[in-house]
């Protein structure tokens, strides 16, 4: 035990040592965002500290729910941004989103007007996290005939509460809501991460996942359709039009709002609310082995991206915590499947980066794994790579391809697109997964690609490789070339 405190006092000091509090931007190259998201409640005082110094050196944005906790991290690094994470197109009923916990008085007592309700009878069965069912309740069913009731509320299970559906075309509703969003932050927290949304009205309200119509099911204000594609055709809207107005009261208050696209990030309706926010974070999505629709999907990515940034907007490019590729991932170019992993997604985010002069942010998530109550709560500073720390220049153009072929896997032929972009002091080449039948990660796959000169390939430990005028590239891989 004293050998391990030793250890974690040697650890804290050279954090200190190595990395002086910054009071600017952590790297002049390259914006990190990373979620950070635990780090708060290190038990240990000493690796807490350690923790938040480390993010305070080495990350540009965060998620800090509370004012108390931006205000730790905007104390040793006055340039930090802030965001904190929030719901919006519901209300639980129990406080802290927990069925056992006292009743949400303020969001039961609320206006009718505010919520949206059941226009028939409708049974519902509830289902948890587990896959088993909590409960089945029966609710009234309030037609246009008749007032609204709090009875007739649209009720959903949604992770462990039950929650009541916002009318969010409400006008009312939509001037309560984003006062008190943007009201919930302080001066120390700089916008909003807004969770749970999705391009369908059954993703938002996570029917058929957690909550399953037995019987009716019409929504009143939804001209009595039964969630689904044709109440999405109306609700998805709704949902755009509340994110406009977020978006304004948000903006007068010098903050932004991320919404959480995740991998309903190219689906019109998420454009849609991606670009009324003008905020995106990508959840499970910036991952070499997400673009199920290989280089034509992620060239849509591209575009959005690029389109955000044009008008001022923020992109968060995250991927998955705690993930390090996909089964059958080999090293290929690097030491090890997992910094093949991290650098695609690195690669990726210089691919889309805003250029110089852009009025948007796009930022690099290393996706860090970070375990509070762990025995090593700081392992998370070892996926940390050298290669992030290494600057090559800035954008010098628009995204290209540069290669394109085919090859035989097994029975089917699988295409490939190599994108590039040139930067002053280098190139970034991207390839993507080549489709979501295309899973060989190997050999098999590789494609050699000319370079327009001898270049170097930046490797995960901040080294350089041998000058090279050609590359073998896999599917679903990456590289960073320096000049």
């Amino acid at each position: 035990m004293l050998a391990r405190l030793a250890l974690l006092v040697v650890l804290v000091c050279a954090l200190h040592a190595a990395s002086p509090p910054r009071a600017a931007a952590a790297w002049s190259h390259i914006r990190v965002l990373d979620l950070g998201r635990g780090i708060e409640y290190v038990p240990d005082p000493d690796a807490r500290e350690a923790a938040w110094d480390w993010y305070a050196t080495h990350v540009d944005a965060m998620e800090a729910n509370g004012p108390r906790f931006a205000s730790e991290m905007t104390s040793r690094n006055e340039a930090i941004r802030t965001f904190a994470y929030r719901i919006d197109l519901t209300a639980c009923q129990h406080v802290g989103c927990v069925s056992t916990n006292e009743v949400d008085e303020e969001a039961a007592d609320l206006p009718e007007s505010y919520y949206m309700h059941f226009s028939e009878t409708t049974t519902l069965r509830f289902v948890g996290l587990d896959g088993e069912t909590v409960d089945t309740v029966t609710i009234p069913g309030c037609p246009p005939s008749q007032p609204v009731r709090k009875d007739c509320r649209v009720q959903l299970w949604m992770w462990d509460d039950a929650r009541w559906a916002f009318n969010v075309n409400d006008p009312g509703f939509q001037a309560w809501q984003a006062d008190r969003l943007v009201e919930s932050l302080s001066s120390d927290q700089d916008g909003l991460l807004l969770d749970e949304h999705a391009s369908s009205i059954s993703g938002n309200w996570y029917w058929d996942r957690q909550t399953f119509a037995v019987s009716g099911g019409g929504v009143r204000e939804l001209d009595g359709r039964r969630p689904g594609a044709a109440a999405s055709e109306i609700y998805q809207p709704m949902v755009t039009s509340w994110l406009t107005v977020l978006r304004a009261r948000a903006a007068e208050a010098g903050k932004v709002v991320l919404v959480n696209a995740a991998g309903w990030l190219l689906n019109e309706p998420m454009i849609d609310q991606v670009m009324a926010t003008r905020g995106a974070f990508t959840e499970f999505l910036h991952r070499p082995d997400q673009f199920d629709g290989g280089s034509d999907q992620y060239e849509r990515f591209i575009e959005l991206m690029k389109e955000l940034a044009a008008v001022g907007g923020t992109a968060d490019l995250s991927g998955t915590l705690c993930y390090e590729g996909p089964s059958g991932y080999d090293a290929g170019n690097y030491g090890s499947a997992a910094a093949r992993y991290r650098m695609w997604r690195l690669a990726s985010y210089y691919l889309v980066r805003e250029p110089e002069g852009s009025p948007g942010t796009i930022y690099f998530n290393p996706g860090l794994c970070v375990r509070p109550g762990s025995s090593d709560p700081l392992a998370f500073t070892e996926e940390w790579l050298p290669a992030y720390e290494i600057g090559f220049g800035s954008p010098d153009g628009e995204v290209e391809v540069l290669e394109r072929g085919s090859y035989a896997d097994g029975s089917r032929t699988c295409r490939y697109e190599v994108f590039s972009r040139r930067y002053t002091n280098g190139l970034v080449l991207v390839r993507t997964k080549d489709s979501s039948e295309c899973t060989n990660w190997g050999d098999a796959s590789a494609a050699t690609v000319s370079l327009p000169r001898e270049m170097r390939i930046l490797r995960e430990d901040g080294t350089l490789s041998d000058p090279t005028s050609t590359v073998t590239i896999r599917n679903a891989e990456a590289l960073v070339l320096v000049d």
